[in-house]
């Protein structure tokens, strides 16, 4: 047996929340969002014209789907956007494009769920269009670092209104192109565009940006880089910055295409030996514990930005992960957000059904997990 010593009732998942969320730390923030959930694959989707949120094979996002989510337990939606061909000359973003993010945005919002944005493939070495590049140096970086606080700066003026429940992260997996073994420039350039993003929003319209709780990152995301080169940004606002990292160990199961793994790795224990302690429990606490310190020493809560494991038709195995990864994340007060691509079959991530907006069956047993883990309840059984 457990013994439930919380219980919190989202209710209104139609109506419009007023119950506005100012002046809070960004640790008392993070204590309030709870688990968290990707909308993955949609507004970061592009294709060889730009960005294109169909181009990857799901629908437009609707509301029903965003009031699903909610419905299932998450109390956070993290929306990756692409900008690339939607910045014009001077730097600004196509006001239909914005009109469309912010709906979107709206569509979580108004249920009194926290939102998080970010600036998510244009810093991708992969994609048609992306333009921040770390690996630049001397004023060729400049170029790129002043583009980038100024479309922060349009960003954030055009969500002046919105209070403390919409969270701003700097980007996402800024890395070089072998995302390994970043130099001390990469490093720099990192920290360089993380400060030109704070004080940017800082410099823009209305108090809320002032009180804004942001998300600045480290190289690729990886923990162990992270704590290797970030430098926290200077902040005019105290206690307001969190630190935005991934998890996807031990990639042979978590992916279905990895560098150095199987493809048919399905299994997933406590005791896991892949790749030695790459693929463990132990692992996992020693890397969520380590992050946890570094950033706590910096005044700053660790927001999981990332963490998933494809569907190799083994349910329990994942089931098993999630529950773990969010048992010890809470552990360490850091918040979760599970990455879902919207593909619900082999290969894919997807917790939801975007066609029809309602939880799979899959879905719904793994969300049991994630909850039960994160609340650090007994773990369930399959049915």
């Amino acid at each position: 047996m457990c013994t439930v010593t919380e219980i919190k009732v989202y209710d209104n998942t139609e109506g419009i929340v007023s119950n506005s969320v100012m002046g809070q730390t960004a640790s008392t923030i993070a204590s309030n969002m709870g688990v968290a959930w990707d909308l993955g694959n949609s507004l970061e989707a592009s294709d060889e014209d730009g960005v294109n949120e169909k181009a990857w094979g799901n629908p437009k996002t609707t509301m029903k789907l965003i009031q699903a989510v909610k419905e299932a337990g998450f109390n956070t939606v993290r929306i990756p956007i692409s900008y690339l061909n939607m910045i014009d000359g001077n730097n600004q973003i196509d006001d239909a494009y914005m009109a469309r993010i912010q709906q979107v945005v709206n569509y979580a919002y108004n249920l009194g769920m926290y939102v998080v944005i970010d600036i998510h493939n244009d810093g991708d070495p992969g994609t048609p269009g992306s333009w921040i590049d770390i690996t630049k140096t001397g004023a060729k970086f400049e170029v790129i670092k002043n583009k980038f606080a100024a479309v922060w700066t349009d960003i954030a003026n055009n969500f002046a209104g919105y209070d403390q429940r919409l969270i701003f992260q700097s980007a996402n997996e800024l890395t070089n192109y072998t995302f390994y073994n970043p130099t001390a420039n990469e490093y720099n350039n990192i920290n360089a565009l993380n400060a030109a993003f704070v004080e940017a929003v800082r410099n823009a319209e209305g108090t809320n940006n002032d009180d804004r709780v942001l998300m600045v990152v480290g190289f690729a995301g990886n923990m162990d880089y992270i704590m290797a080169g970030f430098t926290k940004p200077a902040d005019t606002t105290p206690d307001r910055l969190m630190l935005s990292a991934d998890y996807w160990s031990p990639m042979d199961f978590t992916h279905i295409s990895s560098v150095g793994g199987s493809d048919t790795v399905t299994t997933w224990t406590v005791e896991n030996a892949s790749k030695e302690t790459y693929g463990s429990k132990a692992y996992m606490e020693a890397q969520f514990a380590a992050i946890s310190e570094f950033a706590g020493n910096l005044g700053m809560p660790v927001f999981l930005g990332e963490y998933g494991a494809v569907n190799k038709n083994n349910t329990a195995q994942r089931a098993n992960y999630f529950y773990w990864l969010n048992y010890i994340a809470a552990d360490y007060g850091i918040v979760t957000a599970y990455w879902d691509n919207g593909v619900t079959g082999f290969g894919g991530t997807g917790l939801f059904d975007r066609v029809n907006n309602t939880i799979t069956n899959t879905g719904s047993t793994l969300v049991e997990f994630i909850k039960a883990g994160y609340n650090q309840f007994v773990e369930p059984k399959l049915s």
